[in-house]
């Protein structure tokens, strides 16, 4: 091979390797339980791998607080990992009526929450989530006040790959578990906060 041939493989190589080093990855997180923080400020899922904490959206806490609850579903999608590991995505809610419908008390108060009517008489909202993602750690594993959501609910992420001395730099979740077994960040404790998800959503999490 000539000189001229060999540098023309080696500059190909050395573009292969820094297109793959630049390609975003992807990893399954299930999403086992999920909280808010006594103050309603923070929304806490836990995952296996990771923490995602996030802002608690003023919409989405009324939602689940209101006399809608029951009949509300969710799912999230669409997030976005950056580098120094914020993170943004979406939610959708729904409400689940089947054949019935709402009185014109609960359409109301649907509405006053910042529900649209959609088609077939489907009420919908959606939003955004932003926060920030943590290492998991073993802190709160057995805890006997974890309380799981209603099913596991497995969402595909997309991260850009990081060098490992990034990696190493994730900052480990600040929940931890209180003598009396409590969940907490900070001083503040975490309830639960009871969404039933839909079938799960394995779509694109972009970095």
């Amino acid at each position: 091979m000539g000189v001229a041939a060999a540098g023309a493989a080696t500059l190909s190589l050395e573009g292969c390797m820094t297109t793959q080093l630049h390609e975003p990855k992807y990893y399954t997180e299930t999403f086992s339980a999920m909280y808010i923080t006594q103050d309603q400020k923070q929304i806490v899922i836990l995952g296996p791998r990771y923490h995602y904490i996030f802002q608690a959206p003023a919409e989405l806490v009324r939602l689940v607080q209101s006399e809608l609850h029951a009949d509300l579903r969710a799912s999230f999608d669409d997030f976005e990992v950056a580098a120094d590991q914020t993170i943004t995505g979406r939610y959708d809610l729904s409400l689940s009526l089947g054949k019935a419908s709402l009185t014109p008390e609960k359409e109301a108060l649907a509405q006053a929450l910042g529900m649209a009517p959609r088609v077939r008489g489907e009420w919908t909202t959606k939003g955004t989530l932003k926060g920030q993602r943590y290492a998991a750690g073993d802190a709160h594993r057995g805890s006997e006040a974890m309380t799981p959501l209603n099913r596991s609910y497995s969402v595909s992420i997309r991260e850009q790959p990081t060098a490992g001395e990034a990696m190493a730099k994730i900052a480990l979740t600040p929940v931890t578990v209180a003598v009396d077994g409590a969940l907490m960040i900070a001083a503040v404790v975490l309830l639960p906060f009871a969404l039933v998800f839909l079938a799960d959503r394995m779509g694109r999490i972009r970095c």
